[in-house]
C-alpha cells in the first residue's frame, strides 16, 4: 500500500508554512494566500554530533541521489535539422526555427484568445509531416475538439486524442505512445492524486507542470501546455459597463417617535443605498408615514 503523501500549506506572499489551511496567514496577515504543496521529508540528524543544520543540510543534499556523468559542451551533438517544423511560419519563427525535442512551452493568454485553436493546427501539421501528435483535452469533449478541427479545415484526423485529467494517466499514456509532440489543454484541469487540493489550485498546477517537465526531458517529447491567464486567482468583473436597472424601494413604518432603533438603522441603510436623505435628517421636521425612493 502506497503511504500517504504529507502536505503542508505555504503562504504565497511570505512563504510561511502552516500545518493546515486557514483563511489568513499568521505570519504576514494576508488573506487567502495559503496553498497546498507536498511537504519536504524531515532530515534525521545522526548521533555523530555536530550542528543540526550542518548535518541535516549535508544529508538532505545527497540523500537519494547518485553521481551523474557530465558532458562537455563540445561533445553535445545537435543541429537545426533535429527541430520539428510545423509549416506555420510565424509559429516556427517564435520557437527559433521549429520545435526542439525535449522542450516544454507554455502557451498562455486570456480565455477564448485562440490557444486551443493554434495548437490543434500545430498537431495537424505535425501529423501531415510524418510525426505523431498526442492531444490531451481536459476541458472539452472529443466531439468539441473534432468540430473545431472541421471548422479549421485541417487534416487532423490522425491526431491521437486523450480525454483525461488525471496526471498519472496522462504520463503513462505519453510514455506508451511516445508521440512526436504532446499538447495538454489545459494545465488548470490536470490534477494528481498525490494532492488533495482541487484541480486548478496553485499546488496542483505546480505539481502537474513539474511532472510534465520531467517527462518531456526524460523522454525527449516536446510538450505544449495551455494555461489561462488569471489575475491572482480572484474573481474579475466581466460586465464592467453594466448599469443596474433603476428600482423603487418603498418602506412603510411608524412615525419617528415610535420607530425602534433597529428599524431606523435598516431604513438608514435603504435610504443610503437607494434614496435621498432620510426625513429625520432634513432641516424640516415633517414626518411622513412612509418614505419612498
Amino acid at each position: 500500500m502506497t503511504p500517504k503523501v504529507k502536505t503542508v500549506y505555504r503562504c504565497t506572499e511570505c512563504g510561511a508554512e502552516h500545518p493546515k489551511w486557514a483563511g489568513r496567514c499568521d505570519a504576514c496577515g494576508e488573506w487567502n494566500t495559503l496553498v497546498e504543496e507536498i511537504a519536504a521529508p524531515k532530515v534525521r540528524v545522526g548521533a555523530g554530533g555536530g550542528s543540526a543544520r550542518r548535518v541535516g543540510g549535508t544529508e538532505s543534499l545527497g540523500a537519494g541521489g547518485t553521481v551523474a556523468a557530465t558532458t562537455r559542451l563540445r561533445q553535445v551533438v545537435g543541429s537545426e535539422a533535429e527541430r520539428v517544423r510545423t509549416g506555420l511560419d510565424e509559429f516556427d519563427f517564435v520557437l527559433g526555427g521549429g520545435i526542439v525535442p525535449g522542450s516544454m512551452v507554455l502557451v498562455g493568454g486570456e480565455p477564448g484568445i485562440g490557444k486551443s485553436t493554434l495548437l490543434l493546427q500545430v498537431a495537424a501539421r505535425v501529423n501531415e509531416r510524418g510525426g505523431s501528435a498526442l492531444y490531451v483535452t481536459g476541458e472539452e469533449s472529443p466531439l468539441q475538439v473534432k468540430l473545431r478541427a472541421d471548422r479549421l479545415g485541417e487534416s487532423a484526423g490522425d491526431v491521437e486524442l486523450l480525454s483525461e485529467t488525471l496526471l498519472e494517466t496522462v504520463l503513462a499514456t505519453a510514455s506508451a505512445r511516445a508521440p512526436s509532440v504532446m499538447i495538454v489543454d489545459s494545465i488548470q484541469t490536470v490534477f494528481s492524486t498525490k494532492l488533495t487540493s482541487a484541480p486548478g489550485s496553485v499546488a496542483q498546477v505546480r505539481e502537474a507542470a513539474t511532472q510534465l517537465l520531467f517527462a518531456a526531458k526524460g523522454q525527449h517529447v516536446p510538450t505544449f501546455i495551455i494555461g489561462h491567464e488569471l489575475q491572482a486567482g480572484r474573481l474579475q468583473s466581466v460586465l464592467s459597463n453594466y448599469v443596474p436597472l433603476e428600482r423603487h424601494i418603498y418602506a412603510v413604518h411608524l412615525p419617528n417617535i415610535h420607530l425602534p432603533v433597529k428599524v431606523r438603522g435598516f431604513i438608514d441603510f435603504l435610504q443610503a443605498r437607494f434614496g435621498p436623505i432620510p426625513y429625520w435628517d432634513r432641516a424640516d421636521d415633517s414626518a411622513p408615514a412612509s418614505v419612498s425612493s
